[in-house]
C-alpha cells in the first residue's frame, strides 16, 4: 500500500546489521525484498541472512528484545509485594483473577478481549461469580481523535459488559485507567491466575515476560496471542490464541481455570527459564556480537583498500566505537558512552557511520 515502499527496502539495505524481533518478521522482510526489490539476492548465513544489492550486502537477523529477569523476580518475590497480592485477591473475593495489562492502543485488541470475556461467561455460567478480570489500561495519545474513540469503545464494552452479568457481591470486570506504579503491578501479576495477553499486532510485548518473571509462586497461566512477538518465543508453556477468535480466546481461558497445579506449575517454570535465559542482557550481547565480525570485515576492507574504500562499514575507533547499536542505547536507556561490554554506544546519521 505503500507507494515509497521501494525507497524504504533500498534504504533499510543501507545499513550492515538489519534486527528483527521474530524470524516472521525477518521472513516477512526477505519476502518483501525479493518482490518489490528483483535485483537484491539473499543468502542463508547461519545464523543470520545476508541481503546483497548493487555492491553491498546486510546482515538481516532476529534479535527478540527482553527484559531483566532479576528486575521483576526479585521484588516481586518480597513479603510486602506477597501481601499486598494476598490483599488484592481478598478484595476479588479470592476469585479466579484474569488479568490484563496494555496500553491504550488499538493494536492490543481490548475490545476483542471484552468481547472474548463476555462470551466465556455466556457459554460457560458455572464460571459466574468464580472468575473476575481486571483490565489495566495505561493512557495513551489521548489528544488523538482515533484513541478517544478507542476509549469509548472499551468504556462501552466495560459498561455494557457488567450491566449484563453483574450480580449482588460480584462485579465481573474491574476497569482501571491509569498507571501502576511498579509495587502494585508486581503485585497484581503475583495475584493473578492468568494473563491474558492478546494484542492482535505486537512487535513483542513485554507484559507477558513481566508477569512470567514475577511469578514467584509458579501458579498463573499466560494466555498469549500468536500475533504477539513474544507469543513464538514462549509457546511451549504458554496457550496460544487468536485474538479474532473469541471462541477460541474464551476456551482458552475455560482451559486454565481448569488446569491442575502441578501442569500450571510445570508450564510457569518452563517459561520462567525461557525469560530468565533470554533476557535483556543477551539480547544486547547478540546484536553486539552479530556486529563484531562487521567491524572486522571492515578493517580488512579497509587496510586492502588503502583505507579509502567506500564499503567501509563500521570504523574501529579507540573507544571500541559500534555504530550498528544505537538502538541498545535507546532501549536499555543507557548513555551514549557506556555499556557493559566495554563498548561505546554512539547515535548514528547514516548507514555510512557519518555523525
Amino acid at each position: 500500500k505503500l507507494p515509497w515502499r521501494q525507497c524504504i527496502l533500498k534504504s533499510l539495505l543501507q545499513f550492515d546489521l538489519i534486527g528483527f524481533q521474530t524470524d516472521r518478521d525477518r521472513n516477512n522482510f526477505v519476502s518483501c525484498l525479493q518482490r518489490l526489490l528483483p535485483e537484491a539476492t539473499v543468502e542463508q548465513n547461519h545464523p543470520h541472512m545476508l541481503a546483497k544489492m548493487q555492491g553491498r550486502q546486510a546482515v538481516v537477523g532476529t534479535f527478540p528484545i527482553s527484559i531483566d529477569f532479576e528486575e521483576f523476580a526479585i521484588p516481586a518475590a518480597h513479603p510486602d509485594v506477597a501481601a499486598r497480592a494476598t490483599n488484592i485477591r481478598k478484595q476479588l473475593l479470592d476469585n479466579v483473577l484474569v488479568l490484563g495489562v496494555d496500553r491504550m492502543d488499538y493494536t492490543k485488541g481490548i475490545p476483542e478481549r471484552l468481547k472474548s470475556f463476555r462470551l466465556l461467561l455466556r457459554r460457560f455460567p458455572e464460571l459466574r461469580r468464580q472468575i473476575t478480570l481486571v483490565q489495566v489500561v495505561v493512557p495513551s495519545r489521548e489528544e488523538i481523535p482515533n484513541y478517544k474513540d478507542l476509549r469509548l469503545e472499551v468504556e462501552l464494552l466495560v459498561s455494557q459488559i457488567n450491566g449484563e452479568f453483574t450480580e449482588s457481591g460480584w462485579v465481573p470486570i474491574h476497569y482501571m485507567h491509569r498507571n501502576l506504579g511498579r509495587a502494585e503491578l508486581l503485585a497484581y501479576y503475583r495475584a493473578a491466575d492468568i494473563a491474558l495477553i492478546t494484542p492482535l499486532k505486537d512487535g513483542m510485548n513485554l507484559v507477558a515476560k513481566e508477569f512470567c518473571a514475577a511469578q514467584a509462586d509458579e501458579r498463573g497461566v499466560l494466555i498469549v496471542s500468536e500475533f504477539a512477538g513474544a507469543g513464538p518465543e514462549l509457546r511451549h508453556g504458554a496457550i496460544l490464541v487468536n485474538p479474532n477468535d473469541f471462541a477460541g480466546v474464551a476456551q482458552a481461558i475455560h482451559d486454565a481455570c481448569l488446569m491442575t497445579t502441578e501442569e500450571k506449575r510445570i508450564r510457569m517454570r518452563l517459561l520462567r527459564n525461557i525469560v530468565k535465559d533470554h533476557n535483556v542482557h543477551r539480547w544486547a550481547r547478540s546484536f553486539l556480537q552479530a556486529a563484531v565480525p562487521l567491524e572486522n570485515e571492515s578493517q580488512l576492507t579497509k587496510s586492502g583498500n588503502g583505507g579509502t574504500s567506500s564499503s567501509l562499514k563500521i570504523r574501529k575507533q579507540p573507544s571500541s566505537e559500534i555504530p550498528g547499536v544505537a538502538l541498545v542505547a535507546a532501549s536499555l536507556g543507557i548513555r551514549p558512552g557506556q555499556y557493559s561490554d566495554g563498548h561505546t554506544i554512539r547515535r548514528i546519521g547514516s548507514a555510512r557511520g557519518d555523525d
